[in-house]
């Protein structure tokens, strides 16, 4: 009994090759990006996390216009602090000017990280701002202008090295720069050479601080500067920090990506699947009816039938998984890179074992649930109804004229016969369709409020979605021809027998995939605009944005295009056909 299902099974597996290989592809698309957002989701908390963890990122901040002995005694006491002068104004270099944050400390507390230069401290800038700026290390020099004691300094530094700042990873209009206390202090000597230099101190004007007790510490410290003679002027935790919140509104947004649209791929996907797979065990009732007539067992017959989604299911995940670290985070990083000020040494790709597996195995099950239900279904009948190929056709009455031509009565019969299949590869159209003119709204969204900071991220994930979209559509087309000649093979040569012209056969087989497709279409037209505004609101953007005609126009051209180039591919086959093809089963 082995050896004959042995026999089927390699037959099967090479006259059914191209079939698999869809079902693989299909499997590989949704994993990859399934995984591949989920895998950007996580390394980007864990870099995030990791980095500010490395550089000592403070949670409170205390903003005054000088921190006097006394602060410093209070401080001392009760936390566990540094000081720090902050700047925001505009330097010069050269004959230009431009904004800039100046941070100058000791760098114990919101360590800067030096990508580039010497370790010793010095004075740095970030590496996007020095490309932004034209600014070079240990070449360009720039001005600070500094009031001290009334008198207004201009303190000259040169560009020691490219840095990136914990706090203030945003890009964004102003320059950041960080100058070691000791040199900011040497400079400062240096400008008032009539002043001893005992006496030439940093007036500092901001604290940083570590607490546990974030509430009761801004409480206390709100409580001694209404008493001290320092003016405060504000009490900040990371959650009110600018760069801060946008990074952690990257995270939020990355997550809801990881978790949201991928999801609707993965359906898309798993019915694209479940009608291929079906299919092809449908189109075994033949076989299976004549491996029972034989005296296979009925478990054996139907894990034989089993193994084909589970195995292929299997390898598309497996490949799903190589690709997904592969595209998606090496894409997302190199546009957070012009975003953001992220040092490329904390980005670890984090790829969850126990996701990958639990990925794995649930694909496999859709594979075997798609076989199963269909191969358990046949197993029931009697060999001699297995081995029928039964059409059920309601015939309408000679008294009623059908209207239709011809060329289209094929074509709605075997839509009518084939409903389930028909349904499926509807919403499959429809589902990836429905991406597709999603990731091109938000495109078009962004281009028109280019200066919305929230939508970068999304903006990011809908260009992955609109090429993740237009793979699966093709797939979805290509499964949908491949399941139409297999049900219509028989039918086919019949009508090649009799006389019908080639181009008569195969525009009846184009109609049908036509007609699918654009129902489908209409399906995802009619779902564009409130996916739309529900893809905005998970997003916390207020907006009454509509999706425009090209959007439409485009998405319609798209599938269109993609199915007359689907089925001229078939037209080889359609000429092949010969009279061997009427004496076959349907398979």
């Amino acid at each position: 009994m082995n050896s004959i299902l042995k026999r089927f099974r390699k037959r099967n597996i090479q006259t059914n090759i191209h079939h698999f290989v869809l079902v693989i592809l299909v499997v590989a698309v949704s994993m990859g990006l399934f995984m591949g957002l989920l895998i950007n989701s996580m390394t980007l908390k864990n870099t995030i996390k990791t980095y500010h963890s490395n550089t000592n990122l403070p949670n409170i901040w205390v903003n005054t216009n000088q921190v006097t002995q006394a602060d410093d005694e209070f401080f001392a006491e009760y936390f566990d602090y540094e000081k720090r002068l902050f700047l925001s104004q505009k330097i010069t270099t050269g004959s230009k000017e431009y904004d800039a944050n100046i941070y100058v400390s000791n760098g114990k507390k919101a360590t800067p990280y030096v990508e580039e230069g010497s370790r010793e401290w010095g004075c740095f800038i970030d590496k996007n701002d020095a490309k932004k700026y034209g600014l070079e290390m240990n070449y360009s020099k720039f001005v600070v202008g500094f009031n001290y004691g009334g008198e207004n300094l201009n303190l000259e530094f040169m560009i020691n090295g490219y840095c990136s700042l914990s706090e203030d990873m945003v890009s964004g209009d102003r320059a950041r720069i960080f100058i070691d206390e000791q040199l900011f202090l040497s400079k400062l000597k240096s400008a008032l050479p009539l002043v001893d230099e005992n006496d030439v101190k940093i007036s500092y004007n901001q604290v940083l601080i570590n607490s546990q007790k974030i509430e009761e510490s801004k409480a206390k410290i709100q409580d001694y500067y209404d008493t001290a003679s320092s003016t405060l002027y504000g009490i900040y935790e990371q959650k009110d920090v600018e760069s801060l919140t946008k990074m952690t509104a990257e995270v939020k947004q990355a997550d809801i990506m990881s978790y949201t649209f991928p999801m609707l791929f993965v359906l898309v996907s798993i019915l694209v699947i479940v009608s291929a797979i079906s299919q092809l065990v449908y189109s075994q009732h033949y076989n299976i009816g004549l491996l029972k007539s034989m005296g296979v067992p009925t478990k054996k017959i139907t894990m034989n039938y089993c193994g084909y989604g589970m195995f292929f299911c299997f390898i598309g995940s497996i490949f799903g998984l190589i690709l997904a670290p592969l595209i998606v985070p090496n894409v997302t990083f190199d546009v957070y890179d012009g975003l953001y000020s992220i040092p490329r040494e904390y980005v670890k790709l984090q790829n969850p074992i126990l996701m990958n597996i639990l990925v794995v195995l649930g694909m496999v099950l859709v594979g075997f649930l798609s076989s199963y239900f269909v191969c358990n279904k046949l197993i029931k009948k009697p060999p001699i109804e297995c081995m029928r190929h039964e059409v059920k056709i309601k015939m309408k009455s000679r008294n009623k004229k059908n209207k239709l031509p011809n060329i289209l009565k094929m074509p709605m019969r075997n839509i009518r016969v084939n409903r389930t299949r028909t349904v499926m590869s509807i919403v499959s159209v429809a589902g990836c369709s429905l991406l597709f003119m999603m990731g091109y709204s938000i495109n078009e969204f962004y281009k028109q409020n280019v200066h919305t900071v929230k939508i970068s991220t999304m903006r990011m994930f809908s260009g992955i979605f609109e090429w993740f979209s237009l793979a699966l559509i093709l797939l979805s087309i290509i499964v949908l021809i491949v399941q139409i000649f297999k049900e219509r093979t028989k039918e086919m040569a019949m009508l090649r027998l009799h006389g019908t012209p080639y181009l008569k056969i195969w525009l009846t087989v184009f109609f049908e995939m036509l007609f699918v497709c654009i129902i489908g279409l209409g399906v995802a037209f009619v779902l564009c605009q409130p996916a739309l505004m529900l893809a905005f609101a998970m997003f916390g953007i207020k907006t009454k944005f509509i999706a425009n005609f090209m959007c439409y126009f485009l998405t319609f051209l798209i599938v269109f295009l993609m199915s007359a180039v689907v089925a001229s591919a078939s037209i080889p086959r359609v000429y092949k056909l010969s009279i061997t093809d009427t004496l076959k089963s349907p398979e």
